[in-house]
């Protein structure tokens, strides 16, 4: 018998080692940034986004044998040292997300409360069947949106923060591309399409009229208008595609001297190559997103022009090149330190360039479609961005963490 459990021990797969301690338990001490970041993503700072740090001891120096979690979901982990683990956290908002450190061959895990935040909100107020379409804000910070309600244009809605909603303008047999807020007061907004029209609604005024017709005498050309601006001295620009040449044009209007009977007194048109599809001013200069053709090759850009002191443009300027023409840009915001934030309807949705670096705002957060931009005077440091794709249309409250530049003509 003595012989038998000799041999039993020494040939036995039997893997159970009495003499083996494990590894250390992890041990958490602190957190940055400290009891809550966005899901998804982690901490966004004026230079981009930045990961959740566990600090403590005893983590390890294996990733493989290390998890992380934030409630029931795992984490990312991107770096991992013996004092401190960099990780993207699960895209699971909610006051519950305890972070819990595991180490595969310690006893025990570590942990600490923790919460994860959603980086944007539902705008409230609007319906299952409504289909917001181009939004602006107006003096007081409030939204305006070209809502769209089973199939059919429904007017121009006025929408506040605790979901109450006005009707301000009255559905048609058609829509509007594009709406802005003007510095007067009034609504102004374009068709899009075919239809070279600018249309204004002073306030009260339920059905807007012709603000600016198709103007052959002016170059002969029927730029079909997709986008319209104001700059800091009042004047309107727009912009559209290509009408009946091979240009389509950049058009400013002097909003104090316009008569709709002597339009070359107060409109001046300006030749653009290309179709633009959104326009913006910023800083003294006027961005263009369009689309160009060259040598057979389209390519979708941005440009910009300073607007010289006689309220003329300067010589066009190629600002970013885009990485090939799926990218159609349809509307540009900037913050206040200069950044560019681009919708576009790829599946990257928000854009940001700055730095001369171009990259997804919040990758795989921000849902597909974004369509249109405004900023609210109530909280400049979000942007309300309209998101129109086949599977949502709606307006969502998205969290920058820093102050949006204003645009003319809302605050």
């Amino acid at each position: 018998m003595t012989a038998t459990l000799q041999a039993c021990t020494e040939d036995s797969n039997v893997i159970f080692d009495p003499e083996w301690q494990g590894d250390p338990d992890p041990v958490i001490s602190e957190t940055f940034p400290e009891n809550t970041a966005y899901a998804g993503i982690g901490s966004i700072t004026p230079d981009g986004l930045e990961p959740v740090v566990i600090m403590g001891e005893d983590f390890g120096a294996n990733p493989d044998d290390v998890i992380v979690y934030f409630g029931t979901s795992r984490a990312t982990i991107l770096e991992l040292q013996s004092d401190r683990i960099l990780v993207t956290p699960p895209d699971d908002p909610g006051n519950e997300r305890r972070i819990r450190v595991v180490r595969i061959g310690s006893e025990q895990y570590s942990e600490t409360d923790y919460s994860l935040r959603s980086v944007f909100t539902a705008f409230p107020g609007f319906e299952s069947a409504d289909e917001p379409r181009s939004i602006t804000t107006d003096f007081n910070g409030e939204l305006i949106a070209v809502n769209i309600l089973s199939d059919r244009f429904d007017g121009m809605l006025r929408m506040d923060r605790d979901g109450e909603r006005e009707n301000l303008v009255d559905g048609e047999d058609w829509t509007y591309y594009k709406v802005q807020h003007g510095p007067d007061g009034a609504l102004y907004s374009v068709r899009g399409a075919t239809v070279p029209i600018i249309y204004k609604a002073e306030p009260g005024q339920t059905v807007p009229e012709i603000f600016l017709g198709p103007q052959p005498d002016l170059g002969g050309n029927r730029t079909r208008m997709q986008d319209l601006e104001f700059d800091q001295n009042g004047f309107m620009w727009s912009g559209g595609r290509n009408g009946d040449g091979p240009n389509a044009d950049l058009v400013r209007i002097d909003l104090d001297s316009y008569d709709p009977d002597d339009i070359p007194a107060s409109v001046e048109r300006f030749r653009f190559e290309g179709d633009i599809n959104a326009i913006r001013v910023h800083d003294g200069y006027l961005y263009a997103a369009a689309i160009r053709e060259t040598d057979d090759v389209e390519s979708s850009n941005i440009y910009r022009f300073e607007i010289l002191a006689d309220n003329t443009l300067g010589n066009e300027e190629l600002y970013l090149q885009l990485p090939g023409p799926e990218y159609l840009i349809r509307d540009m915001v900037f913050t206040v330190d200069g950044d560019m934030v681009l919708a576009t309807d790829t599946e990257e949705s928000v854009l940001v360039y700055r730095n001369n670096q171009l990259e997804e705002l919040y990758p795989g957060i921000v849902p597909a479609g974004a369509r249109d931009f405004a900023v609210s005077s109530i909280d400049p440091t979000q942007l309300l961005v309209n998101i129109v794709s086949s599977e949502m249309t709606e307006i969502i409250i998205l969290e920058m963490e820093q102050e949006m530049a204003q645009i003319y003509g809302t605050f």
